[in-house]
């Protein structure tokens, strides 16, 4: 989550890497998971909604700090997991039988020699690069993990020798699923690309991953929202989409790029070169800390004792001045309410300071997708939003140049160059 670093270290057999996920914390009052209850519900939801679907399918998740959880089988016979679904980074991992310490002591893993159907990883070689990974996340979770392969069942979908990474150190305070989906873009780690494999065994009719959230579920419940692999569900999401291609120096991440914000049409950052992403693994949608400031002053909102929080009281929510993101070319417009959540009564701001020292000014976390009907386009590379359904009319503006008129546009100039070049060499 705070995508802060797409860097690997690469030694004989361990591969280090930073990711831009980031899970906020907030203390209250503890809830248990009932996972068995949790895994019930989840299978007798995929059975309904599937129903005469093929190629694709679509996943009931639940919320942890608005970051979408759902099970997911593991194995022969299945090994329930429940999993965070992260594009903010690539690698899937699992926490194993083999992890010592408080972050895996009386938690569910995952036991390979339980499984017929696991596959051990294969030898080390320069084709196939260490066995091991670890990774450290932007709040500071730290994964350690080794490679292997097994049968995975997501959702009705079943995906075979799917790579994974058993992981057998974890370190973090906010321990809230068994394990992480990363659906980072084509090629940022294609170790255990679980889309690249449901792809390629053409288990999925369309190569796209798409995100609704239930704007009526709190930070952290169930039901909070649906993930659908292999297609779109066109009864989520109201209008046309706006499309965002990954530029070619944001590979790394669901990016675009970031040319400034505006509080009530007044500039905060502008002329900006960096780089926006897309992120489903972050809760807050991490913004310049010098904008940030402008908006607190704004809001009138107080920053919590040693958090990124800020607290602004519900009663002043009316009172928040729009904020307009400035991304790809296009305005993307948040009102007073769109600016903050709620947790136990208490109303905070989206927002939270950058501190990535790299090319990325903006991580769009949950808080600000759940607004939208987000699509991750692997094929294409791209990320597209719509305006999610139910989504108050006139309380969210999405404007800009289409991504289509401006590819297509410079398709067309190619083809005249092409010609012009061709003329040229035939004279």
């Amino acid at each position: 989550m705070y995508g802060w670093a797409v860097w690997f270290l690469v030694v004989l057999v361990l591969v280090q890497h930073v990711d831009a996920r980031n899970v906020l914390s907030i203390p209250r009052n503890p809830k248990s998971r009932k996972v068995g209850i949790v895994s019930l519900n989840f299978q007798l939801k995929q059975k309904a909604l599937d129903a005469n679907v093929t190629g694709q399918t679509t996943v009931i998740a639940d919320s942890v700090s608005h970051t979408l959880i759902t099970t997911i089988g593991v194995g022969t016979p299945a090994q329930v997991m429940a999993v965070q679904i992260d594009t903010g980074s690539s690698l899937f991992w699992l926490r194993s039988s083999k992890c010592r310490g408080t972050s895996c002591s009386g938690q569910p893993v995952y036991d390979n020699t339980k499984s017929t159907s696991y596959l051990p990883p294969a030898p080390a070689t320069a084709l196939t690069g260490p066995q091991r990974r670890s990774i450290v996340y932007g709040d500071n979770t730290k994964v350690e993990c080794q490679l292997g392969a097994d049968t995975v069942m997501l959702g009705t979908l079943v995906i075979p020798n799917q790579t994974l990474c058993e992981a057998d150190v974890i370190q973090t305070t906010t321990g809230s699923s068994d394990g992480l989906i990363g659906l980072g873009p084509p090629g940022a780690d294609t170790a255990t690309d679980v889309f690249r494999n449901m792809i390629a065994s053409k288990t999925i009719s369309k190569p796209v991953a798409s995100f609704w959230y239930n704007q009526s579920r709190q930070f952290s419940d169930t039901n909070a929202g649906q993930i659908t692999f292999g297609g779109m569900d066109s009864s989520k999401f109201t209008g046309s989409f706006t499309w965002f291609p990954i530029p070619i120096t944001g590979r790394n991440h669901w990016s675009t790029t970031f040319e400034g914000i505006t509080l009530d049409s007044a500039p905060l950052t502008q002329n900006r070169t960096g780089m926006a992403i897309f992120d489903t693994g972050t809760t807050l949608a991490i913004i310049p800390s010098d904008t940030l400031s402008a908006i607190v002053l704004a809001a009138n909102a107080k920053q919590l004792p040693n958090q990124s929080l800020y607290e602004i009281p519900c009663d002043k929510v009316s009172r928040i001045p729009p904020v307009t993101f400035h991304i790809g070319q296009r305005r993307i417009t948040l009102f007073a309410e769109q600016q903050v959540f709620v947790v136990d009564g208490t109303c905070f701001l989206i927002y939270a300071a950058s501190t990535s020292n790299l090319n990325v000014d903006v991580i769009l976390g949950a808080l600000f997708l759940r607004h939208f009907y987000t699509v991750f386009d692997f094929g294409a590379s791209r990320t597209g939003l719509a305006i999610s359904a139910g989504q108050v009319a006139n309380s969210l503006r999405l404007t800009g140049k289409s991504a289509g008129s401006r590819v297509n546009v410079d398709v067309r100039w190619a083809v005249v160059l092409g010609w012009m070049v061709l003329s040229s060499l035939l004279m």
